[in-house]
């Protein structure tokens, strides 16, 4: 594989490479651990409880097992993790996203752009970094507007629930980072506490 920031206009096509991983306990604890954390709680959590709110019951269990797996195979060559993509599940299963027996087509175009923008990153990259940042965060705003909208709505739509849904918005907005662990973890691990040992008791 190769860096992105190395990667410029000139460059050519680069094949996946095998790596061979060495553990590391210290790495373990600090990267491995947390980051596990942060894409069952940033991707896994928000795709898989965007099928569900939308009616679709996807099989749980399997996907997380596969996205185990497939993680470990994509890591010997330098690819990220094969997990359920949180926002774009949340996208393309929402009713904003068509009816509902041809929701399926958002994920499927979706995905073969990304698939696209996969074999010609070393293109599109250098492009992309040119953009104004303002701008790229513009548009990713704009696609998010509609689920933003949703997940408040059935955030606090549960009046038992407001305590806890509340700490949860105002932790991820936070932006905070505790031992290498994001805002949006701490915001659904304090969440789920007070929803648990306040709110249950309530």
């Amino acid at each position: 594989t190769q860096p992105l920031e190395g990667v410029v206009l000139g460059s050519s096509m680069v094949l996946p490479t095998l790596q061979i991983p060495k553990f590391n306990p210290v790495t373990f604890i600090s990267v491995s651990i947390p980051l596990a954390l942060l894409i069952l709680s940033n991707d896994a959590a928000v795709g898989l409880g965007a099928l569900e709110q939308n009616k679709y019951h996807p099989p749980v269990n399997k996907v997380i097992t596969l996205s185990g797996i497939f993680s470990i195979v994509t890591s010997f060559f330098g690819g990220q993790s094969a997990n359920v993509a949180g926002m774009m599940s949340a996208i393309c299963s929402d009713e904003e996203a068509g009816p509902r027996e041809q929701r399926y087509m958002g994920a499927l175009v979706s995905g073969v752009l990304i698939l696209f923008f996969g074999l010609f990153a070393w293109k599109l990259v250098p492009l992309i970094q040119a953009l104004p940042k303002a701008f790229t965060s513009l548009l990713v705003g704009f696609a998010l507007l509609g689920v933003f909208g949703n997940s408040l709505s059935s955030g606090f739509s549960n009046p038992k629930m407001k305590l806890s849904a509340g700490l949860t918005f105002i932790i991820a907005l936070s932006n905070i980072t505790i031992a290498n662990i994001s805002a949006p973890v701490w915001s659904l691990l304090v969440g789920t506490i007070v929803a648990r040992l306040v709110e249950d008791v309530k």
